[in-house]
C-alpha cells in the first residue's frame, strides 16, 4: 500500500485512491464498507472521495464474486461471433440466472446458488480478431466456443475452436513497430531487447539537444496513433523550453475502443519498445516523471510493464542520472478500471487524479497547459511513443519518405468481423486501400458473407456503407487537385482521405468526449 502511494506527489495522495482499490480487491475480493474507510483515512480523504470511484468504474465491485469469476465481452465483434450466446450457455450449464443487460446497474455480476461461479458482461476486451473472448480470474480465452461453455471452466482448451497461428507478414505490410510481434526467437526480456539494438536510439537522443529532438519529430509529420492524428510534433512544442512547473508524459493505454488491439499486443510482446519511446519523449520534454494508463482489464500487460520498468531500471535507462546524462526520470504503470471515457486525454487525468473520469472542457484545460496536477502534461498513445525511437534511428525526413504527404510513416490497422483472416497489420499510411486491406489482407469476406458496412475507427466513427459512392479530393504533383468519386474499395488507408469520407481513421478520442456528454452522463 505504501509503495503504491509513493508513486504519486506527497500533495496529490489522492492519486493512489484507484491503486489502493486495485489491490484490496485483489485481496478481498470485493470493495467492502470498511475499505472505503480505511482507504480514505489512508490518504486523507473524505469516504464519499473512495465511493464516487466505486460506483463510477465497472470493475470495482461491493459484492463478493464467485469463486470462479467469468466475464463475457458482449461489444460488437464479441457479439457477433456468438458473445451472446456463451453468456446464455454459460448461465444455463452454472444454474445462474441471466446478468443485466444494460440496465444501468453498477453491480452487474450474478452468482450461482452454490457461491461457486459468477458471471458478468464486459466491454471490449481488445482481442477482436480472435472474438468471442471471455476472462476467467485475470486470464484472457479467445476463440471461445459458445456451444462448450461446460468445458470453459473446467479444461479451457478443450473450449477453444479454431486457434489461429500466427502467420508471416503479409506482402503489403511494411513492419516497423511489429517487428518483433510473433517472432519465435524473440521475449520480453531486456536481454533479448539488447540483442536487438535495444535502447541505442536513447542513447543517442541523451545525447542531442531537446530541441534538436523535437523538431525531428516535427520535420517526421508524425500524427497520434490513438484517434485524433494531431501532429505528435506540435503538440511537443507546446511545452515551453523554460517551463518552471513540473511536466508530465502520460501513456495512453487504456485501449477499450471496440476493435481496436493493437496497443495490446505491443504491450505483451515488445514492452521495452514502448518503454524506450517513453524515455526518449521524456528527455526531449524534460519530463521527469512518466505514468503508463493501461487499462484494468490488461492485468497481464501491466505485470510486463512493472517488470521492464524493473529491468531497465537495473541497467540505469531511468531512475537517477540515467547513463550519466545527468537527467533523472521515473515511469509508473497505473490501471484503470473500466470506464471506456477514460481513453479521451482529459477524462484520463481526471481518473490519474483519483477521480471520476469525467472530460475537462477545452478551453482552458488544454493539457499541454493545464494537465496533470494543472501541470503541462503530454498525452501520447502507445503506438505513437513506439514511433519516437525510429524517428531518431531514421531521422525526421527520412521517416516521412514512409506513407505519403501529411500521413507519414506506418500505421497498425486491425480488422475484425466476417473476414478470413481476422488480425493485425501494419502499413505504410495511406499505401493500402480498403479493398485491399479486406480481400487480400484479411481474406475476403466468410464464405456466404457479403459486405454490408465497414467501421474505420472502431465504434465512435461513422459507419460507411459498402453500396455508397464518395467524393474524395487528392492533390497532383504540381500542386493542384482534383475530385474523384470512388468506392469504398477504393478509399485509401490515411487520415485525410478517412476524413473527407465522412469518418475517421482512429479510435476517436476526440469524439468520446462528446459522445460521453451528449448522453447526459457529462457535466
Amino acid at each position: 500500500m505504501d509503495e503504491a502511494v509513493a508513486r504519486y506527489p506527497s500533495d496529490h495522495r489522492r492519486s493512489a485512491a484507484m491503486p489502493l482499490l486495485h489491490l484490496w480487491q485483489e485481496h478481498f475480493g470485493f470493495i467492502s464498507e470498511e475499505a472505503v474507510l480505511w482507504i480514505a483515512g489512508k490518504l486523507g480523504l473524505q469516504p464519499i472521495n473512495i465511493l464516487e470511484l466505486v460506483t463510477f468504474y465497472p470493475m470495482f465491485r461491493e459484492q463478493p464474486p464467485g469463486k470462479t469469476h467469468i466475464r463475457v465481452c458482449r461489444t460488437l465483434s464479441c457479439a457477433m461471433a456468438g458473445g451472446f450466446e456463451l453468456m446464455e450457455n454459460l448461465c444455463t450449464t452454472f444454474g445462474i440466472q441471466r446478468p443485466p443487460d444494460g440496465d444501468g446497474m453498477h453491480n452487474p455480476i450474478t452468482v450461482s446458488a452454490d457461491g461457486n461461479y459468477s458471471v458478468e458482461f464486459v466491454e471490449c476486451l481488445a482481442s477482436c480478431h480472435t472474438a468471442p473472448v471471455c476472462m476467467i480470474g485475470e486470464q484472457v480465452h479467445e476463440n471461445v466456443d459458445p456451444n462448450s461453455a461446460a468445458n470453459l471452466v473446467r479444461n479451457p482448451q478443450s473450449a477453444i475452436r479454431n486457434p489461429q497461428l500466427r502467420s508471416p507478414p503479409h506482402p503489403l505490410e511494411h513492419r516497423l513497430i511489429y517487428k518483433n510481434i510473433g517472432r519465435p526467437d524473440w521475449t520480453t526480456e531486456i536481454d533479448s531487447y539488447l540483442r536487438d539494438g535495444g535502447y541505442e536510439q536513447l542513447k543517442q537522443a541523451l545525447t542531442m539537444s531537446r530541441g534538436d529532438i523535437v523538431n525531428k519529430v516535427k520535420n517526421s509529420g508524425l500524427r497520434g496513433r490513438g484517434g485524433a492524428g494531431f501532429s505528435c510534433g506540435l503538440k511537443w512544442s507546446f511545452i515551453k523550453p523554460d517551463e518552471k512547473r513540473p511536466v508530465y508524459l502520460i501513456c495512453n493505454a487504456d485501449e477499450s475502443e471496440p476493435g481496436t488491439f493493437k496497443d495490446r499486443y505491443i504491450i505483451h510482446e515488445d514492452p521495452h519498445q514502448l518503454l524506450e519511446g517513453i524515455l526518449i519523449s521524456c528527455y526531449a520534454l524534460n519530463a521527469h516523471t512518466a505514468y503508463i494508463y493501461i487499462r484494468g482489464e490488461f492485468p497481464e500487460g501491466a505485470k510486463i510493464l512493472e517488470r521492464a520498468i524493473e529491468e531497465a531500471g537495473a541497467h540505469n535507462f531511468l531512475g537517477k542520472n540515467i547513463l550519466g546524462a545527468g537527467f533523472d526520470v521515473e515511469v509508473y504503470v497505473h490501471r484503470g478500471a473500466g470506464a471506456y471515457i477514460c481513453g479521451e486525454e482529459t477524462g484520463l487525468i481526471e481518473s490519474l487524479e483519483g477521480k471520476r473520469g469525467y472530460p475537462r472542457i477545452k478551453p482552458p484545460y488544454f493539457p499541454a497547459v493545464l494537465g496533470l496536477y494543472m501541470c503541462p502534461t503530454i498525452v501520447n498513445n502507445v503506438e505513437t511513443l513506439c514511433h519516437i525511437k525510429h524517428i531518431i534511428a531514421m531521422g525526421g525526413a527520412e521517416y516521412a519518405r514512409l506513407g505519403r504527404a501529411n500521413n507519414t510513416g506506418t500505421r497498425i490497422v486491425c480488422v475484425s468481423g466476417d473476414v478470413q483472416r481476422p488480425g493485425y497489420f501494419e502499413i505504410e499510411v495511406g499505401a493500402v486501400t480498403m479493398g485491399q486491406l479486406i480481400y487480400e489482407m484479411a481474406g475476403g469476406l466468410r464464405p456466404g458473407r457479403k459486405l454490408k458496412a465497414v467501421i474505420p475507427g472502431g465504434s465512435s466513427a461513422k459507419v460507411l456503407r459498402a453500396d455508397e459512392k464518395f467524393k474524395l479530393k487528392h492533390r497532383q504533383s504540381d500542386g493542384s487537385t482534383i475530385e474523384r468519386e470512388m468506392s469504398i474499395d477504393e478509399i485509401p488507408m490515411d487520415f485525410d482521405s478517412l476524413t473527407a469520407a465522412g469518418s475517421m481513421a482512429g479510435s476517436g478520442r476526440r469524439d468520446r468526449a462528446r459522445r460521453f456528454t451528449r448522453h447526459g452522463l457529462g457535466a
